[in-house]
């Protein structure tokens, strides 16, 4: 039986709350939150207003919630994703300044986080979108099973990227000219180490 979480309010739940792990909730497909977006004079109307790390760890959830990503929401800075086996995207978080998305196997596409800086992607083998990031600085890609980079790389432009890849992949793209390399020439300063299977 899938589980769901469910949280809806025009009052503002939880008005302090500053840090909230979710952890070891394998059955947990679906979390319902719709803040009332209506309600916008109202202040209360969005949910842990002073929420600024997230942190989902275990569950099949296939999206996280409209009431999580709402545009009333300016305290949210760093989000961490680990083992969500059903998550599809990422979008629309105007705040959150650090992403870490660890083995999200159907992870596609990440959008629409303006004020991004920090982020870490790990064994995410479908991603195929990053865009909307124009604050992106440092970008760590981390997976020993991929055969080429993503092509995404060609359209982020950090200060700084660390790769960690297989050998062949590795030495591929410290090759100047190959295509590999191409996809990230235009990155300063870079990090490229071999990581074992």
């Amino acid at each position: 039986m899938a589980a769901t979480v469910t949280a809806t309010s025009t009052s503002a739940p939880f008005p302090k709350l500053r840090r909230l792990y979710l952890n070891g909730l394998p059955e947990c497909e679906e979390w319902e939150w719709n803040d009332c977006e209506e309600h916008s004079d109202v202040e209360t109307a969005i949910a842990m207003p002073c929420l600024e790390k997230l942190q989902i760890d275990n569950c099949k959830l296939s999206c996280l919630p409209p009431g999580l990503a709402s545009s009333k929401r300016h305290a949210l800075r760093e989000l961490n994703l680990y083992e969500l086996t059903n998550l599809t995207h990422v979008e629309n978080f105007p705040s959150v300044v650090e992403l870490d998305v660890f083995d999200c196997p159907e992870l596609k596409r990440i959008n629409g986080l303006p004020m991004l800086q920090k982020i870490r992607i790990v064994r995410c083998t479908k991603l195929e979108v990053l865009e909307g990031v124009p604050a992106l600085d440092s970008l760590r890609l981390e997976d020993a099973t991929m055969d080429t980079l993503p092509e995404y790389l060609r359209a982020v432009n950090p200060r700084y990227l660390e790769l960690g890849c297989n050998l062949e992949l590795c030495e591929s793209s410290l090759s100047p000219g190959s295509s590999e390399w191409n996809k990230i020439s235009h990155i300063g300063k870079r990090n490229i180490g071999w990581l074992e299977d």
